[in-house]
């Protein structure tokens, strides 16, 4: 029993402790909030607000969030005025300051430089806001979240009293209300009507954190002024600034462009164009599509070193997708394929398409490309970069302009902040979704013997690209949220408008056009696989002499499958299959498989360049309709 007692006595301090303890817990006594409705559709709110401080999180007064940026059902932007009009604690004038934050303001109670002592402390803080109410065909409406639902702090006790301008007679006036957290349509509060102007409501139980009380106030139309048209019209432009000098940049910039483009971007008017059964003199099949593409790729570099081959250099061997070059002799080459074999080979016998050699080859391709430019860039065709760059430079000013108007540094930090990553990113995403588009165009024109590989290889690069697509997804979604509709697509329209005159504003010479109408007339006799146009076009037999000299054209002008299918056709499937495994110039895996002979060697070789040419790692693969924490105001708040 003596031990007994000590036990007992612990047990009985610890139960008297127990609701002392929770008295002490930092909370709202009560909230209390006179909403005064103008006529004119302005809003008068006074929140008085009774609060236990202990100085854990209430240490120098309380906060309070108040949404002002909405968006309306079309994806505008809609701004509520917020007008701080006076804070006292208790009846004595209190200092404040106003911060952005996400989409609104937050009011901090008090200064960092007084620290409260534990006890019980009233705020009373006033402020004007508008257009807050709905205005609907058969009534007007007041839907309203007194206290918000984002309180770090329990609330025992809120009441709301709305004071509309003009007597109403109680049937006139519909009155609903909503408890607990967001998106709840709890029906724990009370309301009646005051006189014939008020309306009381009141919950009946405490709210826990990040509850809150939402009330909607149904009252006759005419009582309330609606907006005219023409204040609808002076918000619109005042809340959506940032987007309509955006749409006004975009104008300019399209208008901008297109007086360049009829300057100096008009292509040549094309001259007759006839079959070519020869291709232009002195120009190699790499730099035909050079020349057509009006750029470089590794396309271009496959076709110069087949043609290299076809001439007797080098002999090109497929090993199951791994490509190696080999010397075979020391027939003359064009100077720029000269230069290119000299360089992969680097003085020895052969060569393989492997990342080891990532650098050997990037500085080979590299060289290859700078030749190409030095020979074509200007004399056949100019790109007219530099008006391109005027361009980007008019979009980016637009652009920050529009930023600045928006006037909200935090969401115009945020949505610059995801413009950059989504710029970054999505060029990684393009080349990765590239990189799909040819491993399954590599499946269907491969040979039998590699599809499944290829199939393989596919399935692999697709699965690896979707988390990555989904990135770019969220990405554009984040900045439809922080920017808007508008202002994401107004961003995009600027951007594709960029990328649309780049390529435009490419045009031929008067040589080039020359070039190109010689290059369209070769593919013209190339790609032509039907008998009946044939025919027509009196072309000359096909050998297998033929066939292997104008292989690298027909790779270069992306019509090889059309040029294969046409010397099958002249010669029969097994003469043709014959011709390609006797070839010196190539040795591959599709052995007899004829029809994957060509493809492979358009699809696989110039993926394997590419491929060999990066270094490992460097590429990234109211009427029961509302709920709690509805309608205007809202926010919440905590300590500070």
């Amino acid at each position: 029993m003596t031990r007994a007692g000590p036990l007992v006595l612990g047990w009985l301090v610890a139960l008297l402790a127990w609701p002392l303890a929770a008295m002490a817990d930092e909370r709202i006594l009560s909230f209390h909030s006179a909403i005064d409705v103008a006529a004119d559709g302005g809003m008068d709110v006074t929140e008085t607000v009774r609060v236990r401080a202990e100085g854990r999180n209430i240490r120098h007064g309380i906060y309070r969030d108040f949404p002002t940026d909405y968006r309306d059902r079309f994806g505008n932007a809609v701004r509520v005025a917020f007008e701080p009009r006076a804070l006292t604690r208790d009846g004595r004038t209190e200092p404040f300051h106003v911060e952005r934050q996400f989409n609104g303001v937050r009011v901090y109670f008090g200064s960092k430089d007084t620290t409260l002592a534990p006890g019980e402390y009233t705020w009373s803080f006033g402020y004007h806001t508008n257009r807050q109410l709905g205005f609907f065909a058969d009534h007007d409406e007041l839907y309203w979240n007194v206290t918000g639902n984002g309180w770090d702090f329990p609330i025992d006790e809120a009441v709301a009293i709305v004071a509309l301008p003009g007597a109403v007679a109680r049937s006139d006036l519909r009155l609903d209300a909503y408890t607990g957290p967001d998106g709840a349509r709890g029906a724990d509060w009370t309301a009646r009507a005051d006189g014939d102007s008020r309306a009381v409501f009141a919950t009946t139980r405490p709210l826990d954190p990040r509850e809150g009380l939402t009330i909607a106030v149904s009252f006759p139309k005419g009582l309330v002024a609606a907006p005219g048209e023409r204040q609808r019209v002076a918000w619109f432009l005042g809340d959506n600034a940032g987007v309509l000098a955006l749409a006004a940049g975009l104008l300019l910039v399209l208008a901008y462009y297109l007086a360049q483009w009829s300057r100096v971007g008009r292509d040549p008017k094309p001259g007759t164009i006839i079959p070519q059964y020869e291709p232009p003199a002195g120009h190699t099949p790499g730099a035909l599509r050079y020349v057509e593409r009006m750029g470089w790729d590794n396309r271009c570099v496959a076709a110069d070193l087949v043609d290299a081959a076809v001439r007797g250099t080098i002999r090109i061997a497929d090993d199951d997708g791994d490509y190696r070059i080999e010397r075979v002799g020391d027939a003359a080459l064009p100077p720029v394929e000269s230069r290119l074999v000299a360089d992969l080979l680097a003085g020895a016998h052969a060569f393989t398409f492997e990342q080891s050699q990532h650098a050997r080859v990037a500085k080979a391709l590299d060289a290859h490309r700078k030749a190409l430019k030095t020979a074509y860039a200007d004399s056949h065709f100019r790109t007219n970069t530099g008006l391109v760059v005027i361009g980007v430079l008019i979009t980016l000013a637009a652009v920050v302009g529009a930023a600045l108007l928006v006037g909200d540094a935090g969401r115009t930090a945020g949505a610059a902040f995801m413009l950059i990553w989504l710029g970054g990113w999505s060029v990684g995403v393009f080349a990765l979704c590239s990189k799909v588009v040819s491993a399954w165009r590599t499946v269907r024109r491969g040979s039998l013997g590699k599809r499944a590989a290829a199939t393989i290889g596919a399935i692999f690069i697709t699965v690896f690209a979707l988390p990555f697509v989904a990135g770019e997804l969220f990405g554009i979604g984040m900045l439809v949220m922080l920017a808007g509709v508008g202002f994401a697509i107004a961003i995009v329209a600027l951007i594709a408008t960029n990328l649309l005159f780049a390529w435009l504003m490419r045009a031929p010479t008067a040589t080039g056009r020359d070039l190109l109408d010689r290059i369209d007339g070769l593919r013209l006799y190339l790609g032509v696989a039907e008998r009946d146009e044939l025919a027509a076009q009196k072309a000359p037999p096909v050998n297998a002499e033929e066939f292997h000299r104008l292989l690298p054209y027909a790779l270069a002008l992306d019509v090889e499958e059309n040029w294969t299918n046409r010397f099958a056709a002249a010669v029969g499937p097994a003469a043709a299959a014959a011709a390609v495994a006797g070839a010196g110039w190539y040795h591959g895996a599709s052995g007899g498989d004829f029809s994957g002979f060509a493809s492979d060697l358009g699809a696989s070789f110039g993926s394997a360049i590419s491929s060999s040419s990066s270094a490992p790692g460097s590429s990234s693969g109211g009427g029961g309709g509302g709920s709690s924490g509805g309608g205007g105001g809202g926010g919440g708040g905590g300590g500070w």
